[in-house]
């Protein structure tokens, strides 16, 4: 009930002395002001000046991570030498074909139930709202990956990389290097494939 518009101004002007990034101190910032919108919704306290009345969020930046179909098509044609970059294109182009699957969700499937794919998302899996599972056909070009890597069990095994975590440590260790010799001179993510 104390805190006050100036309260809020110093605690940002804290967190910017500690060097840290203007998308870290939204996020505090943001956690911070749903915390007293919900301590208001719900009369816990009071506020005749809201402590947040006054700030101006911190804006986030914008990464630019889309690519062009050019671009798009260089990655999937770059000839790669080395296994372990080959599967980071793999993966990359597979997330791609399956609508921009997350990792996990990926590493999970099992792939021996047909052409048609359908999952809930991880990450959305255990939430109280509806269940919104996903369903499409997968593509011939994602089919011909996937064989490539489908285990007995049904799921991918990118060689001795059988864990998420590996498979999520090698592909962001990696990508990079991929685009680069895909004459790539921009910043690529896992995320641009998404």
């Amino acid at each position: 009930i104390q805190l006050t518009p100036l309260h809020i101004q110093e605690f940002a002007k804290v967190l910017h002395e500690e060097n840290l990034t203007d998308t870290t101190i939204r996020i505090y910032l943001t956690l911070l002001k749903v915390i007293l919108n919900y301590a208001g919704k719900m009369n816990y306290v009071n506020y005749s000046i809201h402590p947040f009345i006054f700030f101006k969020m911190p804006v986030s930046n914008v990464r630019e991570l889309d690519l062009s179909v050019e671009e798009l098509k260089r990655i999937r044609d770059v000839r790669l030498f080395k296994p372990t970059l080959s599967i980071v294109r793999d993966v990359f182009m597979l997330t791609y074909y399956l609508g921009g699957i997350n990792l996990r969700d990926l590493m999970e499937y099992d792939f021996t139930k047909g052409n048609c794919m359908r999952y809930i998302r991880h990450k959305t899996r255990n939430s109280k709202k509806n269940e919104n599972e996903i369903a499409f056909t997968i593509q011939p070009e994602a089919q011909t990956i996937i064989e490539r890597y489908i285990s007995e069990n049904g799921k991918l095994v990118f060689g001795k990389y059988e864990s998420y975590e590996k498979v999520y440590s090698l592909v962001f260790r990696h990508i990079g290097k991929v685009t680069d010799l895909a004459g790539i001179n921009r910043k690529v993510s896992y995320y641009s494939a998404r």
